[in-house]
């Protein structure tokens, strides 16, 4: 299920971001060299409930969205798209999104600035997706 949900908020937010970050949608880390602004996926701990009855499984999964840009507004405008694209219910093709919640949302300074001098922002929102399953999915 968590490849199911993986597979789904790579999707949403390539589709989202395509106009403004042409430097693409990475699981992990971008590539070295990737052309700014770009957005980084990264799968994060859940601390949330766990809840196992004989019916359904269900659990909190939270992704990590990292914007690298070279201003700030472009960062605020690429945070603010991601945050309307996942509002919206995620279709999964094993379980189901009963709930999604920001609880992060941040723009910062990076003290390096990039090969050309410029300085580097970056653009952090994590998502708290509450997500259903029957046993075995």
């Amino acid at each position: 299920m968590v490849n199911s949900l993986l597979a789904a908020v790579y999707a949403r937010v390539g589709s989202a971001v395509a106009q403004v970050a042409p430097g693409g949608v990475y699981w992990g880390a971008a590539p070295t060299g990737t052309a700014m602004p770009y957005v980084v996926l990264r799968p994060r701990p859940s601390f949330g409930f766990e809840e196992n009855t004989s019916d359904t499984f269900t659990e909190y999964q939270n992704i990590r969205c990292l914007v690298q840009t070279n201003g700030a507004a472009v960062a605020g405008t690429i945070i603010a798209l991601l945050e309307i694209a996942l509002r919206d219910p995620l279709p999964l093709t094993v379980g189901a999104v009963l709930h999604c919640n920001k609880s992060i949302d941040d723009l910062q300074l990076e003290p390096e600035r990039d090969a050309s001098g410029q300085e580097v922002w970056q653009g952090i929102i994590d998502f708290e997706f509450l997500v259903q399953r029957n046993p075995g999915d």
